[in-house]
């Protein structure tokens, strides 16, 4: 078990939800075809990813499901 301490952890638990967030909102994109929307979406979903593979070492979205975001940009549009 990774003592990380109640701040880092706390953070940890801010990106997760904020990534799930970005993905229902990216759904919600996708539903209505805004792909400036969606697009802006997976920009700031790249971002809160690396941060949380900084602090922990891994990927919360694994990069083959990033990949399957990207192609719904072209696919779904």
């Amino acid at each position: 078990l990774i003592d990380w301490g109640l701040e880092k952890m706390q953070e940890i638990q801010l990106l997760e939800f904020s990534m799930f967030e970005v993905i229902e909102s990216m759904h919600q994109s996708l539903a209505c075809k805004k792909l400036d929307t969606y697009r802006l979406g997976l920009a700031v979903l790249d971002q809160l990813n690396d941060e949380y593979c900084e602090l922990t070492g891994q990927y919360y979205i694994p990069p083959m499901k990033t990949l399957d975001y990207y192609s719904k940009q072209w696919s779904a549009f």
